[in-house]
């Protein structure tokens, strides 16, 4: 090609590439824009996080489970309404082709979604089992399974919203025990796969909270009917209940669970577990119970190590971190 070819071609490309970078913008796609799905985004953290995620410069898919719900975001144009019920495979499979189709790529997976189901273990119909798991638990594993090919093409972030009550639990809050720490477990086997395509995989741990997912729980009870009249921990039950009513909406700022959840997506090096709550005493109850059980496990048995072995392991532990 001679010179005279090569500046033409030159001036061409040089012209096109505002007429490329205008069209882009025209869709409100910024090339530097990272795009996160949240799942539950109605209420809770899930809408504080993208109402504060579109204003630090995200562009967020948000995931509902219907119209009505999709009407919140009708008005910012940083937010895509996706219905989205993590339970339901084939909603899954039409988020993913949506976003597929619209380009942006995804950076980051919010899995937020959540309920609380309150019951004795031995006394809990299964399908009240069912449903605990199928939404805290099966959800995250489904939601992150279909989109983890995108994830790992940006080398983005999974954060999964977990709770300190997947670590201790108490009466009646089993189910929803059960289904945190099996998150827990699952975030650590999923950061471990996930590290050789370096992607990021962060719990972020919260104590109580002032959100709605307590009333959720407890207008839920009341539209079944259910009193626990007949159950052998009615006392137990009440009590937790109304601990819930009466805590759950007067607790920590769900602000700095957000600020978490944006932590997890944005610092350098994220944390494995970002826990937040409102008081030293909540910050020691999750570790006072994991020491417990540590203890535990060293008990009364043919390896066990004394006072000052188990000490040298706490050492290691932290020069770990």
């Amino acid at each position: 090609m001679d010179m005279f070819k090569k500046f033409w071609l030159l001036l061409l490309i040089a012209a096109s590439i505002p007429l490329f970078s205008f069209a882009y913008a025209q869709q409100g796609i910024e090339a530097d824009q990272k795009s996160i799905l949240i799942t539950g985004t109605s209420s809770g953290f899930g809408r504080l996080s993208t109402e504060y995620l579109t204003a630090k410069g995200y562009f967020i898919y948000a995931g509902v489970l219907n119209d009505e719900e999709a009407e919140i975001w009708a008005d910012n144009p940083n937010v895509k309404a996706l219905i989205l019920d993590v339970t339901k495979p084939d909603q899954i499979a039409a988020a993913v082709r949506l976003v597929e189709e619209e380009g942006r790529g995804l950076y980051g997976v919010v899995n937020n979604a959540g309920v609380v189901v309150i019951g004795a273990m031995t006394e809990m119909p299964e399908a009240e089992f069912d449903r605990q798991l199928d939404i805290n638990l099966y959800g995250p594993y489904r939601i992150t399974k279909a989109f983890a090919p995108m994830i790992i093409e940006s080398k983005g972030r999974i954060t999964n919203i977990s709770s300190v009550s997947g670590i201790s639990t108490s009466t009646a809050w089993g189910a929803y025990s059960i289904s945190k720490h099996g998150l827990e477990a699952y975030s650590d086997t999923l950061a471990a796969e996930m590290r050789k395509f370096d992607v990021s995989v962060s719990l972020v741990e919260p104590g109580p909270h002032s959100t709605n997912i307590g009333q959720a729980m407890l207008e839920r009870l009341n539209a079944q009917g259910e009193t626990f009249e007949n159950s052998a921990y009615r006392q137990e039950i009440e009590g937790t209940l109304s601990w819930a009513d009466q805590t759950l909406s007067q607790s920590g700022d769900p602000m700095e669970v957000v600020k978490a959840i944006e932590a997890s997506l944005s610092d350098e090096n994220p944390k494995a577990r970002y826990l937040v709550v409102s008081s030293a005493r909540a910050a020691q109850s999750p570790v006072r119970q994991l020491l417990r059980e540590a203890i535990q496990l060293n008990q009364d048995h043919q390896y066990s190590m004394d006072e000052a072995e188990l000490v040298e392991i706490l050492k290691d532990v932290l020069a770990e971190q």
